[in-house]
Parts: C-alpha cells; sequence; structure tokens
C-alpha cells in the first residue's frame, strides 16, 4: 500500500486512469511520506482543477519535482500551490487552457 511507505522517494501513477476520485478516498493526513517523498508525477491521468495540488501540499514537505502534465487542470493560481517552497520542477503541458503564466506564480 503507498500509504505505509515512509521512505518513499519516487511516486509514478503515469496514465493509471486517476482522478479527484482517487485524491477523494486517499486523504493526506493517512499517507506517510514524510519527508523522503521527493517526485511525484501522476501525469497522463484525469484530475482536475487544484485538487491535486493541495492534496500534494498537504501529503509531503520536501517535494522537488511535479509532473501534472496530460491532465484536466485549468484555472491555477498561486494560491492553488498551497506550501510546496521546495519545488524545483513543474510541468503541466498539455492540459486545459488557462494556465497561469510562471510570473503570476
Amino acid at each position: 500500500m503507498i500509504a505505509k511507505r515512509p521512505k518513499l522517494r519516487v511516486l509514478s501513477l503515469i496514465h493509471y486512469g486517476l482522478s479527484n476520485h482517487f485524491l477523494l478516498s486517499y486523504k493526506s493526513s493517512n499517507f506517510n511520506f514524510s519527508t523522503s517523498f521527493f517526485v511525484l508525477d501522476p501525469s497522463q491521468n484525469s484530475f482536475k482543477q487544484s485538487m491535486i495540488l493541495q492534496w500534494v501540499s498537504n501529503t509531503t514537505s520536501n517535494l522537488v519535482e511535479l509532473y501534472l502534465s496530460g491532465n484536466l487542470l485549468e484555472g491555477f493560481t498561486s494560491n492553488s500551490y498551497g506550501n510546496i517552497c521546495t519545488l524545483c520542477s513543474l510541468d503541466m503541458s498539455a492540459n486545459n487552457e488557462g494556465r497561469p503564466s510562471i510570473n503570476s506564480l
């Protein structure tokens, strides 16, 4: 089970058909990634809006790479990113229109 992996460093969930329902089913408080979780790639799924970013910001404090390409994301604001202040790489390509410019983040 993913939620019980305190030493997990990279989580690849590419093309699993996941949606916001997945996030609602597995609340971030049930996960134990602590500070070891650095890379998350849930690209090519069906995540909508900013729920994925809110979930991630509540799940780990040291995320460095986040790949969100090929989802149904749109309309992000700087508030959507929560407290993901360690993020160095963010890929939001191939999503719906309405993505913010890098200057608005």
